[in-house]
């Protein structure tokens, strides 16, 4: 199968499925509004069409709704991740300052680097099972 595209208007140019990753932030804000906005649309002609439409063209418009949920929900998993990643850096550098604060630099520096060794330690053992 084709990988599904969007052609945006706000943008410009024709997005690929595989490519919403690599848009930046405000690239993302006006795609994810367009799609919003185009799905709206077709859902209310889809609506309005239903009984006394063309079957083929009822479906055309359906497959096209669908292709545009789909991205809408990839652009949700990337913001709610990329937010998540966003909190836990924040979150882990104010704690590194506590605990620094709290037992001194030398020996916050030495925990933070066994954790960070542990962790990476898990990551390798997750990534080989």
């Amino acid at each position: 199968m084709d990988c599904p595209f969007y052609k945006s208007d706000y943008l410009g140019r024709v997005v690929y499925f595989t490519e919403i990753e690599g848009l930046t932030p405000s690239e993302v804000a006006s795609l994810k509004v367009e799609l919003r906005v185009a799905v709206s649309n077709m859902k209310r002609k889809h609506a309005q069409e239903a009984t006394s439409g063309d079957p083929d063209w009822l479906y055309a418009i359906s497959l096209k709704t669908e292709i545009c949920e789909e991205f809408l929900a990839r652009i949700d998993e990337i913001t709610d991740v990329d937010a998540e990643a966003k909190l836990n850096h924040y979150h882990l550098l104010c704690l590194r300052q506590e605990i620094s604060n709290a037992m001194g630099t030398k020996q916050a520096r030495e925990m933070f680097d066994r954790s960070r060794k542990a962790a990476a330690s898990h990551l390798r053992k997750e990534s080989e099972s």
